[in-house]
């Protein structure tokens, strides 16, 4: 029984690393179509899911921003795509 609950635990991990991975790479993407800088809530209007994730908009964002794919403009205000 122990067993099953941490295969569980492994799989439910590897399922949030990909959503949050894939999260970033529709970023990216949106960044990249629109070819302009886009804020936050601009981002966030691209997208038409409802749910939690536009409260991790911010993390995402950040996160883009650490490894290099995105770059704050505007005092922050406004993001492109590296």
């Amino acid at each position: 029984m122990r067993c099953k609950k941490t295969v569980r635990g492994s799989v439910r991990r590897v399922l949030i690393r990909f959503r949050d991975d894939l999260l970033g790479r529709l970023v990216a993407q949106a960044l990249a179509e629109a070819r302009v800088p886009l804020s936050e809530d601009a981002i966030a209007a691209r997208f038409q899911g409802r749910g939690p994730w536009k409260k991790r908009l911010p993390q995402i964002l950040d996160t883009l921003i650490a490894i290099g794919r995105v770059r704050p403009v505007e005092g922050g205000k406004s993001y492109v795509l590296q």
